[in-house]
This record gives C-alpha cells, structure tokens and sequence, in this order.
C-alpha cells in the first residue's frame, strides 16, 4: 500500500461528514473515482448499515433523478 493511499470507502464516509447528501456522479467527481467505483462502495456501505439512501436530486436537464446518500447517524 502507498503512503497516502485510502479505501474508497473510507473516502467516502469523510466526504459525508456531518449530515451533508451527495449524488453517485457528485462523490465520484469530488474522489476523482469512477460512478462505478463509487456505486460499488456505495452498496457495500450499505450493507454494512454505514450509509443510507435518502432521496433524489433532480437534474434541471433531462434523465433520470439522482439518488441521494449519507451516513447513518449513531442513535444509542
């Protein structure tokens, strides 16, 4: 492993720090990753219960809504 070198997924859970929603294209721009990337990380997260699917953002163009993702907050 490089020195400097982070999971995507770990990337991905700091990119949502503190409430803030993002699109599948908005991480994978922000990561400089692939949709695919992000998407596969996206669903792992998931999985694990650490993100969560919270919406759409529509596009003022034409095409399907993005979904919107975010971390779970703790309850406990």
């Amino acid at each position: 492993m490089t020195e400097g070198y982070q999971p995507t997924s770990g990337r991905i859970l700091r990119a949502l720090r503190g409430g803030r929603e993002a699109t599948i294209p908005e991480l994978a721009h922000e990561l400089e990753r692939s949709t695919c990337t992000i998407r596969s990380a996206l669903y792992r997260l998931a999985a694990q219960e650490r993100i969560e699917r919270v919406g759409l953002r529509h596009s003022e163009g034409r095409g399907r809504p993005a979904y919107l993702y975010r971390r779970k907050t703790c309850l406990g």
